[in-house]
């Protein structure tokens, strides 16, 4: 690989660097706006530079280009970054509203709401907000009709999206901001009106509604249960149905990917239409009508299945690809991965922190850069078994190119991934291509129906594939905490590898080695003040209750509602937590009595000693009378949804500090926060650590 033959790379890293700078060191819109001015002047002073001096100082003008994309970098992330001005937008949260709206993506139904995102134009008293909420509709007969593109008069009060409360969990608000969505809002059935409709994003609407009415085809063909969810998934994108168990399975044997429209999609459509259309390659205006063909097609498929990143680069891929060769242009699979990176992030340059479009990009450079080495470490003599090595060294390449990535987001890695890979992504092959007939047929009853049945058999056999896998002993590693700058630097083990493989040299390897050591030099540090750490932390969950007493990495999760930790709430508000901080912890439950010295922790009926430091725990339930004796603790933990008023509790017990959960209705964590902003009571948020050492 000469770089030389890709000049896009020369102005598509000078560009990343200024997307990072952006999204990492934000700057204003009175210091980026400028910035423009001073692109729009460099630029013709970069094609004068070029255009009149020699060869010699050519690099003068490459410089100052290379300089703008820097600046092109740095103002496009920074006005997608920046919120609309708006002076009085905090004062018009502070109550209840009538609100324009409009509906701007297509409605969620969900277990308990309807939820819409909304593009907001003025309250009605003329207060102008142009900004975007996230609401939430109460289930009803009047929500279940909402529709993208309804307008709407709401009455309700706004608030901007709450960070994240307990720690190291999805940063929600960060990744709606990077959608443009600052505000949310629950919306009750009756206090709303839909006062007109008109044209939002019409082909996204449009491709909706196919996939709906495509997805309507194969439960019409007799497909029902986990069979039609998986279906509809692996080729419309449409995962709303899917058992969270079955989804569970397939992402701890390592093909997740395989439930979601992927490039892999892309391109199986793109080589069956490919080899359909053949015999329109006699001629040149039979070409252009082909190339046409395959365009519309591919944007048209990565529509209807949402438009997710990697079926955006993999549709840019092609299509590169398709006007290449009507141009007889040799167009080779770095340029494009180049210049379609380049042109999607300069359409959104938030796409880069995206998980789906990083995991995407990088699987595909594992797979072009380290599959052929791969291969060749074994050439077989049958065709067959040539076949399946194939793609075992594409699963492998791909795995390789991910696992950096993949490791620090996910914290797991599939022990078996190609077992199930060699199975799986052959019949999902199938699958597609059997899924494509399926949907061919549906004017001929008969036909449909029993291709039908058949598409069911083989997605029972891949589920019942993934299913024995999983179930296969050291099926899965867990709990593997890789640090941010274990992050870069295996990222950049992984560019020297590349390198090396590219250009082999001995020099390379050993730059590699070197970051290698960095590796448990890393770990070592970090976990030495995880392994000192003495800590408690209450976690914000809305109906159950959990605090975790940590004492040097060995720790107790006192909660009401686990029996084990397979939990959902464990594992999507506490499991990233301990794995993030090392921890180890035993659940022990609110009702229980128990001991254990080499934790520092005891617990006896609801008063807790931790540290040297005692808590009382305070529950739904609980009274205190005049007449009981004084209790003094360092701490009240009110959780479990405790109806305690503090006039009450003062007279029995004295304490120094109180935490308040989510499990505590607004009105008495609103009463105890004033109480103790009144006597001067330390008051704790949830997540905060509430001892150290």
């Amino acid at each position: 690989m000469n770089y030389k033959n890709y000049p896009i790379v020369k102005l598509l890293f000078p560009y990343l660097i200024g997307i990072l700078l952006a999204y990492f060191f934000p700057f204003s819109k009175d210091f980026t706006n400028p910035l423009l001015l001073i692109l729009g002047i460099l630029l013709p002073i970069s094609a004068l530079l070029y255009h009149f001096f020699g060869y010699s100082k050519q690099w003068i003008a490459g410089l100052l280009l290379q300089y703008c994309f820097v600046l092109y970098g740095v103002t496009s992330t920074s006005h997608r970054l920046s919120p609309p001005e708006n002076e009085k937008l905090e004062d018009v949260l502070q109550e209840e509203h009538f609100w324009w709206m409009t509906i701007t993506d297509l409605p969620m139904e969900k277990p308990g709401s309807v939820k819409c995102v909304a593009e907001i134009s003025q309250t009605i008293s003329g207060e102008f907000v142009m900004e975007k909420a996230v609401l939430y509709f109460r289930k009803s007969y009047r929500s279940m009709m909402l529709q993208h593109g309804d307008e709407l008069l709401v009455n309700t009060q706004l608030s901007f999206i709450s960070p994240p409360k307990n720690p190291y969990s999805f940063d929600y608000k960060k990744y709606m901001e990077r959608k443009g969505v600052r505000l949310t809002g629950f919306v009750d059935s009756v206090k709303f009106e839909m006062v007109g409709r008109r044209t939002v994003r019409p082909m996204k609407k449009f491709a909706a509604k196919i996939q709906r009415q495509l997805s309507r085809q194969f439960s019409l063909a007799g497909m029902s249960g986990d069979e039609y969810s998986v279906i509809t998934a692996i080729l419309l994108g449409n995962d709303d149905t899917m058992n969270p168990a079955l989804k569970s399975q397939y992402s701890t044997t390592g093909v997740s990917h395989i439930l979601c429209v992927s490039g892999m999609h892309v391109a199986i459509i793109f080589m069956i239409l490919d080899f359909l259309l053949k015999p329109l390659n006699f001629t040149r205006r039979l070409r252009i009508i082909k190339a046409i063909i395959l365009l519309l097609s591919i944007w048209a498929y990565a529509n209807i299945t949402g438009l997710a990143p990697s079926v955006q680069r993999s549709a840019v891929m092609f299509s590169f690809v398709t006007v290449g060769g009507l141009l007889k242009r040799n167009t080779t699979i770095f340029h494009s991965l180049f210049a379609s990176l380049f042109i999607l992030l300069s359409i959104n340059p938030l796409l880069l922190f995206e998980i789906g479009f990083q995991l995407s990009y990088e699987a595909v450079f594992g797979i072009v850069i380290f599959q052929k080495s791969i291969h060749n470490l074994w050439k077989p003599r049958w065709r067959i078994v040539n076949y399946f090595w194939k793609l075992t060294t594409v699963s492998t390449a791909a795995q390789l190119g991910t696992f950096p990535h993949a490791l620090y987001y996910f914290g797991q890695f599939p022990n078996y991934f190609l077992l199930t890979n060699l199975s799986v992504i052959l019949l999902s092959t199938i699958i597609i291509a059997s899924g494509i007939v399926v949907l061919a047929f549906s004017f001929c009853e008969t036909i449909f129906v029993f291709l039908g049945k058949i598409l069911t058999l083989e997605i029972k056999l891949m589920n019942d594939i993934v299913t024995f896998i999983d179930g296969l002993p050291g099926a899965l590693t867990q709990n593997i905490n890789v640090h941010f700058l274990q992050l870069i630097v295996l990222l950049f083990l992984l560019f020297f590898l590349a390198l090396f493989v590219l250009h082999p040299r001995r020099r390379i390897l050993l730059y590699a080695y070197g970051l290698l050591t960095l590796l448990p030099v890393i770990s070592f540090i970090t976990n030495i003040d995880k392994k000192k750490e003495i800590s408690v932390t209450c976690y914000a969950l809305s109906k159950q209750s959990a605090v975790n007493f940590n004492y040097h990495g060995e720790s107790v999760l006192l909660n009401n509602f686990m029996g084990d930790k397979s939990h959902s709430v464990y594992q999507y508000h506490i499991k990233n937590h301990e794995q993030k901080r090392k921890i180890n912890s035993q659940l022990v439950d609110f009702d229980e009595d128990v001991c254990l010295p080499e934790k520092r922790f005891l617990k006896r009926g609801n008063i807790v000693v931790f540290n040297d430091q005692t808590f009382l725990i305070c529950r739904k339930g609980m009274r205190f009378y005049n007449d009981d004796r004084l209790i003094t603790v360092d701490h009240l933990i009110l959780c479990d949804g405790c109806t305690l008023k503090p006039e009450f509790l003062e007279r029995s017990v004295c304490f120094k500090g109180v935490i308040v959960d989510e499990s505590i209705s607004c009105y008495y964590q609103n009463l105890w926060k004033d109480y103790c902003a009144g006597l001067g009571i330390r008051w704790y948020k949830m997540g905060e650590n509430i001892v150290s050492g």
